[in-house]
């Protein structure tokens, strides 16, 4: 890669990981201001009058960044999964049943100071309950797995997901098409260049179905790409004529 490609590449990933920085302040001031507000509701009306005009201000909306750079991209992509992975963490907490408490409060001596207390005591063991519950293992391994099965298909099927992996792989493309047309082996460079116009349409909107009856038609309505197509063999083979 020459050095001003490679120039640009590190200006464009600084400018991603600056993007990033300001999109994770505006998710935390937001999530700040969701729990200052959820703290108000909270609080009984008499209260709730006293705070009156001073509710929190919600950030401006932030979208989360377009890549600029190659390894800008990588980072959003693992950002992304990263940031899924813990919101399932906690969906399976969230859904995890916590063990229901048996017993009963009694007068009973505490071993430990030898005094009377009032304690939870266990109906079965007559042992003095200092635990007050545990998690369960919850969800089964099979449920399990269809949650993440589940998450990782909403995963692949967000937009920003699937236009970062089409950019990715037009990128891949580019590079080799433009591998074979510097080669000095290759006589013929129309595959590569028309290669390298599909897929940098496809970067631009990656989202669009790209054809090459997008590209510019003659007056005939034919693609213009064909008629370049069938001018190489003219050319080798003679005979070629004025159109």
């Amino acid at each position: 890669m020459p050095i001003f490609a490679r120039t640009r590449e590190k200006q464009r990933f600084a400018q991603d990981i600056a993007n990033l920085q300001r999109f994770q302040q505006t998710q935390r001031q937001l999530q700040t201001a969701e729990q200052r507000l959820a703290i108000l509701r909270a609080l009984p009306l008499a209260q709730r009058q006293a705070f009156q005009g001073q509710a929190p201000q919600l950030p401006a909306f932030t979208p989360f960044p377009q890549a600029q750079s190659r390894a800008g991209g990588e980072l959003f992509g693992d950002f992304l999964l990263n940031q899924q992975q813990i919101a399932g963490r906690a969906a399976l907490e969230r859904a995890k049943p916590a063990t229901a408490i048996k017993g009963s409060f009694q007068q009973v001596t505490d071993p430990a100071t030898g005094q009377q207390i009032n304690a939870l005591v266990d109906p079965t063991t007559g042992n003095i309950i200092r635990k007050l519950g545990t998690v369960e293992e919850g969800l089964s391994a099979k449920d399990k797995v269809t949650i993440a099965v589940t998450q990782a298909k909403e995963f692949r099927a967000d937009p920003r997901i699937k236009n970062f992996q089409i950019i990715e792989r037009s990128e891949r493309g580019m590079q080799a098409a433009l591998k074979q047309a510097t080669s000095p082996n290759v006589k013929s460079r129309i595959a590569s260049d028309q290669t390298l116009g599909v897929l940098f349409q496809k970067m631009l909107d990656p989202e669009s179905v790209v054809r090459e009856s997008e590209f510019a038609r003659t007056p005939e309505g034919a693609a213009a790409i064909n008629r370049l197509l069938a001018i190489a063999p003219q050319l080798r083979l003679g005979g070629l004529r004025l159109l």
